[in-house]
């Protein structure tokens, strides 16, 4: 039997889907614009998709059974949104993957092979989910492979940004990171996991994970702007001393001191 959503839910689940698709726009201008992926780390990007993997694989075995109501109508849909808003996310994830591997200095062909596995363990992990369903749907095997694949995401979950903190931190620069699109995630992250504690008052093991992902991509964005002022800082100081520019190039001191015509002697 179909549960009765409340209409606000619904409402609230297409604006969150709405909003997974516009917060990775800034990500999407700034690659694009750069023609470049550094400050990105590769590792953050591929677990990421990797947590979105793993998130529709499950959702896929839990909500067999409204996924075949929808070929007797579309009584279904309100059900299947926060799967659909899982799938849209997944597919931001996996387009900035994509990206990534277009631009140097991630664009070798170690780089595009784990690029390429990655998406390819996807249409796997979703074909196996599927399988297993149309077998046994809702089976205790089933709902193992489910609780497994909820695991794996969880541990994703919660080392996903360690490596581009790292990044961050070595370069001291948020490089081709969009930090509007890092500080929008996680704003929304903070109030899904607000949500998840005092609203649906879910176990900590649904939360906890996400709201540690959530944080470390806070602290990531924080650091971002932080270095990024600091250069900005920089650049305008040496802008208000005279001559600075030319100490800071001597490659460019040098050309000018050529280019000016020789004196001549009285």
């Amino acid at each position: 039997p179909h549960r009765t959503i409340p209409p606000r839910v619904d409402a609230l689940t297409v604006a969150l889907t709405v909003a997974t698709v516009a917060v990775t726009v800034p990500q999407y201008i700034k690659l694009l614009r750069s023609r470049s992926s550094a400050g990105l780390s590769l590792p953050t990007v591929v677990l990421t998709a990797g947590l979105n993997l793993c998130d529709v694989a499950a959702a896929i075995i839990t909500k067999w059974r409204q996924l075949q109501d929808c070929a007797h109508g579309a009584a279904c849909v309100p059900e299947l949104l926060d799967l659909v808003q899982t799938v849209v996310l997944t597919a931001t994830s996996a387009a900035v993957l994509v990206m990534v591997v277009c631009y140097p200095p991630h664009d070798g062909a170690a780089a595009r092979s784990v690029a390429a596995i990655t998406l390819f363990a996807t249409a796997v992990a979703w074909a196996v989910s599927a399988g297993v369903s149309l077998a046994a749907p809702c089976s205790r095997g089933a709902l193992s492979l489910a609780q497994a694949y909820g695991v794996a995401a969880a541990g994703c979950a919660v080392v996903q940004y360690i490596p581009q903190l790292r990044t961050t931190l070595l370069e001291r620069s948020s490089g081709s990171l969009s930090v509007s699109f890092y500080l929008l995630q996680a704003a929304g992250g903070l109030i899904v996991a607000a949500e998840q504690v005092f609203a649906a008052a879910d176990p900590w093991p649904v939360w906890l994970p996400f709201l540690c992902s959530t944080s470390m991509q806070l602290v990531v964005a924080l650091c971002c702007v932080y270095f990024d002022c600091v250069a900005r800082q920089r650049r305008a100081g040496d802008s208000a001393v005279p001559g600075a520019e030319r100490l800071l190039d001597p490659a460019r001191a040098a050309a000018a001191r050529d280019s000016q015509p020789p004196e001549v002697a009285p």
